[in-house]
């Protein structure tokens, strides 16, 4: 291998890591997530630290635990972020309110039941 590429590949490496670590892991950066809410009407809203909003549909794989919470979320609307279709959002029980957490669990939980139990009726009905 040359030289320059043994010098290069780990410094892009090296500083990619870096990147991620920060936006994703630390959240230091302006457009990293900041907040989730769900409203009445279910309608799911992340919010950045620069203040703007997405609204977002929660998937059905979405991980839900009592230690933690992967959701898999895709944008209502694709802007110039058309290049990600779709992302997982972390929650940890430590990072959150503690009742707010558990009312967003089990939002989630009667949310996932409530459409398979629907599509079950659909099936059912044909």
């Amino acid at each position: 291998m040359p030289l320059a590429i043994m010098i290069i590949f780990p410094i892009a490496v090296l500083l990619l890591t870096a990147y991620f670590v920060m936006d994703i892991a630390l959240l230091n950066f302006p457009w990293s997530w900041e907040s989730i809410s769900v409203n009445k009407a279910g309608v799911c809203k992340l919010t950045q630290k620069n203040g703007r909003s997405f609204e977002v549909y929660i998937q059905q794989d979405s991980f839900v635990s009592s230690y933690l919470t992967i959701l898999h979320v895709v944008p209502e609307a694709f802007r110039w972020f058309r290049f990600w279709q779709h992302r997982y959002v972390m929650l940890l029980e430590d990072n959150a309110d503690a009742e707010l957490f558990r009312k967003l669990k089990v939002y989630l939980l009667w949310h996932k039941n409530s459409v398979k139990h629907d599509s079950n009726f659909t099936t059912l009905e044909d």
